[in-house]
């Protein structure tokens, strides 16, 4: 087996947490490089990764061993370093949202597509065990004609490493922060993959509302329409717990979903004439995002297999994110072609 080696940019939550942590201990990688603009967290985190400390970006983009780059950095940054990384020959993994805007997106996949390196972007949440539920009993047809779609998260926000909220990017809007960016991207790609990939309907119009809390536009709501009539509402919070609305609420022509908490077993009740029926608890579906994404990321680059967060869908989240934008900013439902 050939390791991939790889370099890091990027060592708050998730560059640490989410990416470092994982890879410093695959088999399938060698952690050879990680870097970030903070010194001090460039050592504490090098230091727990055993992982070479790399001064700049530049520096690691110039190190032979370093064959894939992965970016866990602000989101204004993401279409800048990712091109950066692509002429420079290296395979990229870039934290979601893909990027900001539309024109980002595509100029990216240009890269990708002159240099011949793999973009894929890191949608974990694609493997979250309340929604991999969800997914096998639409793929049963558990509920029929599915018509309805709620999906809510709600919860603290992730900071840096000794980060004081006030001087965090992801609870400002400077840098792409906020709900809709720093936690839309994980409903809005897991609602796509049903409704495409399960469902086989498109979005055609959206309609947003944010709200501020505490931080800037802290809440969002969306009421999202497809072009079979199906009707879904997304709402992402960062600020309270799993103590309101549930994860997961569906209904369709013979069944009714609920999924209270991201760890609590969903519930189908069957629909027979109109009337609720028997209720049937469903057995959880599990998967260890980091593994699976990053095993395929190997596969891809060693043995030539399909990504499976391709930058097509990925870019379909941005489209998507940029038509709730527009409708929060003009309080007018926005027609959407994704």
């Amino acid at each position: 087996m050939r390791q991939v080696g790889v370099g890091i940019v990027g060592l708050g939550n998730s560059g640490w947490r989410l990416h470092g942590e994982y890879l410093a201990g695959a088999a399938k990688f060698c952690l050879v490089g990680v870097c970030d603009e903070d010194a001090v967290r460039l050592a504490r985190v090098g230091d727990a990764l055993e992982a070479p400390q790399v001064a700049s970006f530049d520096a690691l983009l110039c190190r032979d061993d370093v064959e894939l780059v992965v970016l866990a950095i602000p989101h204004t940054l993401h279409v800048g370093m990712a091109v950066a990384a692509l002429e420079a020959g290296k395979h990229v993994v870039v934290e979601k949202p893909m990027c900001l805007a539309v024109a980002e997106a595509d100029r990216m996949m240009a890269a990708a597509g002159r240099s011949d390196r793999l973009l894929t972007v890191f949608h974990n949440r694609r493997w979250d065990s309340d929604f991999l539920t969800l997914r096998q009993a639409l793929e049963r047809g558990a509920l029929g004609d599915v018509r309805v779609i709620e999906s809510r998260r709600s919860g603290g926000f992730y900071l840096a490493m000794d980060t004081p909220p006030e001087r965090s990017w992801t609870l400002g809007l400077d840098h792409g922060g906020g709900a809709v960016y720093s936690r839309g991207p994980h409903v809005l790609d897991q609602l796509l993959c049903l409704t495409r990939d399960v469902l086989g309907v498109r979005p055609t119009r959206v309609f947003c509302h944010t709200q501020t809390v505490i931080w800037p536009d802290d809440v969002f709501r969306a009421t999202v329409e497809f072009d079979d009539g199906l009707v879904a509402q997304v709402e992402v919070n960062m600020v309270d717990g799993d103590s309101g609305p549930p994860r997961w609420h569906a209904l369709g022509s013979d069944g009714i979903y609920l999924c209270r908490t991201p760890t609590s077993q969903a519930v189908v009740t069957e629909l027979v004439g109109g009337r609720a029926g028997d209720e049937r608890t469903l057995d959880s579906v599990s998967a260890h995002a980091q593994e699976v994404f990053y095993d395929n990321v190997h596969a891809t680059l060693t043995a030539g297999a399909a990504p499976l967060v391709t930058v097509a869908h990925a870019r379909e989240v941005v489209v998507l994110t940029d038509c709730l934008r527009q409708s929060a900013a003009t309080g007018r439902v926005v027609e959407c072609e994704v």
